[in-house]
């Protein structure tokens, strides 16, 4: 199982806070007028949790309204300043800007006054659900700053209602009394793909009508969001295809012609299953063609401006010093504090060659759905046991590393903390143990003999095949898009070969078409359990392949020797 951050730790990289001030309402002022708490809700065990992050005061009128951070509710946001405060067309807008974070957010203006208004955080075009609670006092002192998500207990009643029916009613029942609640935006989801397991894509195309309803309470990008995700699903049965195209063609004639580039990616995506699910083969080629220009356009925008430092380069060790060293990542694509250790981790890749450092980076579902994550990684992760107390968590050969958490701001700290400690490691590391990989392919096979040799003893010596794949794109919540070296199997069995002498030969194999069956077959039976990944996402193209193979002392997990090298593309 994987283990979960906790919530505060999460929201503290990566959530602000909205304002409040006081006063009767005039008839320029707007309806927000007053002190809000800011309330930011991540997935957990049992739904999702909600976390205070600050209290704002909101004063003006709408068309210069005043917004002041009063207080922080989580640490990293002490001495915010609010930015850009605007309200237009219906929707109030700021930046939240402190030391460590800048994070944008979105309510939606009521048209009298409430106690609670719903909307989003903004982490860098990747949507999470927030809301703001109007507030009778201007601290917190004494107010609890985490409890469940309201509505968690309605969830569950859908995962054990017996009927699509009965979902459907519960999941009504909440767009009606928990308006705003990410458990009723949830619920409403969990509503439609219960429909579409149940062999019923007809209905699920009938009820995806309350994902919609429900997602307006959160601002029109994030329902955009959860239209792109609900379409996602149905755009995947034929019966409910044409329900997708049509969801997404209406959202794509609003966004009108100049929409943001990440939103109509998302959206082409689904519109071009949709078409092909139901025979329109030329138009999602056309549609192809327009996703992937976008796409890489992204993916450029990306690499700029991921990794905000230079890294340096290895400076070389000493002669003789031949020991690899290998630097193993365990992150997630939902987790806001492993930007730090994945910009980090992305940085060593510019840094060192593959005969001094190799990296391995291994996906878990922290603390949401992550389609990277896959069973070797779980096991990997099981191996270390105590030795991964959450994450990120970095070990090099073998042995847990310095702490990597952080936004992106701190991953220049985390970088230059890494990289010490393997320089260190690299200076003067010598050892007779020598790996070698002779890499093949034949068909929708790819195959290596290891040779190895020099070994004093093979006492709980084991030899491991790690497959891993040079870059993946996934568009993850913690603004992460493009991921390398992600571990996708171990050829062989976690476990690895178990060496009886102290030199000799091993030979791995790989079918990948059989390796991608797989790995959905993992991704299908998660899904089925905790519901959809977001944007309904499952990188499977296994393109630009390496394997990595080691030797390691299960005792003491020490790695004694490493090689890399890349494999042949298969047809």
């Amino acid at each position: 199982m994987s283990r979960f951050v906790g919530v505060a730790g999460i929201l503290a990289l990566f959530i602000g806070l909205v304002a409040n001030p006081f006063g009767n309402l005039s008839a320029a002022e707007t309806p927000l007028a007053g002190v809000w708490r800011i309330v930011g809700t991540l997935p957990a065990q049992g739904g999702g949790q909600d976390s205070i992050l600050a209290l704002i005061e909101v004063a003006g009128d709408e068309k210069s309204p005043k917004i002041t951070a009063l207080t922080h509710g989580i640490e990293p946001f002490k001495d915010s300043k609010v930015v850009d405060p605007t309200i237009k067309d219906g929707e109030l807008s700021f930046k939240l800007s402190a030391p460590m974070v800048s994070l944008g957010f979105v309510f939606v203006v009521p048209g009298s006054k409430v106690v609670r208004a719903g909307g989003h955080m903004d982490l860098r075009g990747n949507l999470l659900p927030a809301y703001i609670l109007k507030s009778d006092k201007k601290d917190l002192k004494d107010v609890k700053l985490e409890s469940p998500a309201e509505g968690n207990d309605k969830l569950e009643a859908i995962s054990k209602a017996e009927t699509v029916d009965d979902k459907a009613k519960i999941a009504s029942a909440m767009i009606k009394d928990l308006p705003g609640r990410a458990a009723t935006m949830r619920g409403a989801t969990l509503v439609v793909l219960a429909a579409l397991r149940s062999g019923k894509p007809e209905k699920a195309a009938q009820v995806a009508d309350l994902a919609v309803q429900a997602g307006k309470e959160f601002g029109r990008a994030f329902s955009s969001r959860i239209i792109r995700e609900i379409s996602g699903e149905l755009a995947k049965e034929k019966n409910s295809a044409d329900k997708a195209a049509e969801l997404v063609g209406s959202l794509l004639k609003d966004l009108g012609a100049n929409p943001p580039a990440q939103q109509e990616a998302g959206l082409l995506m689904v519109l071009r299953t949709a078409l092909e699910k139901t025979g329109k083969t030329e138009e999602a080629t056309k549609i192809a063609g327009r996703l992937e220009k976008l796409e890489s356009k992204l993916d450029e925008e990306f690499e700029k401006e991921n990794i905000p430092f230079k890294p340096t380069s290895f400076a070389g060790r000493k002669a003789g010093s031949n020991r690899v060293a290998v630097v193993e990542l365990f992150t997630g694509a939902t987790c806001p504090p492993c930007v730090a250790a994945d910009v980090a981790f992305d940085g060593m890749l510019k840094t060192y060659a593959p005969k001094d450092v190799v990296l391995l980076q291994y996906h878990l579902h922290i603390p949401g759905p992550d389609a990277l994550t896959n069973a070797a990684a779980e096991a990997r992760q099981n191996y270390y046991e105590k030795d991964i107390e959450g994450t990120p968590t970095i070990l090099v050969n073998g042995k847990t590393g310095p702490g990597m958490g952080g936004s992106r701001q701190g991953a220049e700290r985390s970088y230059q903390a890494a990289t010490k400690l393997i320089n260190t490691s690299l200076v003067d590391a010598t050892t007779p143990v020598e790996l070698a990989i002779d890499a093949g392919a034949s068909g929708t096979k790819v195959g290596a003999r290891v040779t190895y040799k020099g070994l004093k003893s093979t006492e709980n010596l084991k030899l491991r095949a790690v497959l891993i794949e040079e870059v993946v794109r996934y568009p993850g919540s913690n603004g992460q898009r493009l991921h390398h070296h992600i571990v996708r199997d171990f050829p062989g069995g976690v476990e690895g070969v178990a060496l009886k002498k102290t030199e000799g030969e091993e030979s791995f194999t790989v079918e990948i078409p059989k390796l991608r069956e797989k790995l959905k077959g993992y991704l299908d039976g998660f899904e089925k359990e905790n519901g959809p990944f977001p944007g309904g996402l499952k990188p499977l193209d296994l393109k630009n392949l390496k394997l990595v193979v080691l030797i390691q002392n299960d005792k003491t997990h020490e790695i004694l020797q490493a090689v890399q090298a890349d494999l042949p593309e298969v047809k």
